[in-house]
């Protein structure tokens, strides 16, 4: 059985988020600080993350599926190549972040800004954008019906 586990307000390493991945546990992130951290390639689905500091963060190849973001600061943040079906970014500043090549099924965002972000190659079925500033914005390729 996986458990939830709540961190707040912590500096954490790679390697402790790498042990909750591997354990196949749910973590809650509250008011954390992974700035600049490297975590490509971690399966990160399910996870909550509130208020967090996820500036210039690395989440190239990563599973973030069914993951939410609330209120972070991920200002400079890579998503390249990531999975994010079905996750939910509400709030916060996502500016100048990459998601190229990333998949963005059914994935929600809503009320933040993404002044800057990329988008090139996302695969984006379902995507959902509602009250986000896109001011030069990479929106190649992106459909809006």
């Amino acid at each position: 059985m996986n458990k939830k586990i709540t961190l707040t307000a912590q500096t954490l390493r790679r390697a402790d988020l790498e042990g909750i991945s591997k354990s196949g546990d749910i973590a809650l992130l509250e008011d954390c600080d992974l700035s600049e951290m490297n975590l490509s390639e971690i399966d990160l689905s399910g996870w909550h993350f509130a208020r967090c500091r996820l500036a210039r963060t690395s989440f190239n190849g990563a599973r973030i599926d069914e993951t939410s973001f609330t209120a972070c600061r991920a200002a400079g943040a890579s998503f390249t190549g990531s999975n994010l079906q079905e996750a939910v970014i509400e709030g916060g500043d996502f500016s100048n972040t990459n998601f190229r090549g990333a998949t963005l099924t059914h994935t929600k965002i809503t009320n933040c800004k993404m002044t800057g972000s990329d988008f090139t190659e996302a695969k984006t079925l379902g995507l959902s954008i509602e009250s986000v500033l896109l001011v030069l914005a990479v929106l190649r390729g992106l459909f809006f019906s």
